[in-house]
């Protein structure tokens, strides 16, 4: 083995400073959109039981309550993802962009030179941070108020619980 000393492109306009300034803000997009796939990947985990349970489940109390929890978990995961994409190519017009395609949007644009962040960059990676804070915020909720009381609801019916892990 050896040492290797990378070394920046001489003919990049951007400073060593700029490129370090912009490889933390790439580090710090791409926590943010692992930690928006986690939300996605919990978020799909609770729907895929409450849609289980409820072709398994006679009782009118329990299905209305899971298809209502269902309901909020899917309004939040909307906020994530487009839920409603076909493949095929005007799914890009009939529907906006959600939050995991705009903090990958940013990304890209940020990692297409060698050059600082601009302010607005900047500017917008925040405003995303906060939208993904508020929704890990919803989803915390969702999970710690409305699931707890659906799997209180299912004991009392001797039906096993909804599983979740925190992501």
């Amino acid at each position: 083995t050896q040492p290797l000393t990378v070394r920046k492109d001489p003919n990049s306009g951007g400073t060593e400073a700029d490129i370090e300034a912009q490889m933390r803000m790439l580090f710090d997009l791409g926590k943010d959109l692992n930690s928006a796939a986690d939300m996605v990947n919990q978020i799909e985990l609770v729907r895929s039981q409450i849609e289980g349970l409820a072709s398994i489940i006679d009782d009118a109390a329990i299905k209305k309550a899971g298809e209502d929890l269902n309901q909020k978990l899917i309004e939040l995961e909307m906020n994530l993802i487009e839920l409603r994409l076909t493949g095929t190519g005007q799914d890009g017009v009939r529907y906006g962009s959600k939050l995991i395609s705009k903090i990958n949007y940013l990304a890209n644009g940020l990692a297409s030179g060698d050059f600082k962040p601009t302010s607005q960059q900047a500017e917008v990676q925040k405003v995303l941070e906060e939208r993904l804070r508020s929704a890990l915020s919803q989803l915390d909720g969702l999970l710690s108020k409305e699931l707890a009381g659906f799997n209180d609801m299912l004991r009392k019916k001797n039906v096993p619980n909804i599983i979740m892990k925190t992501p």
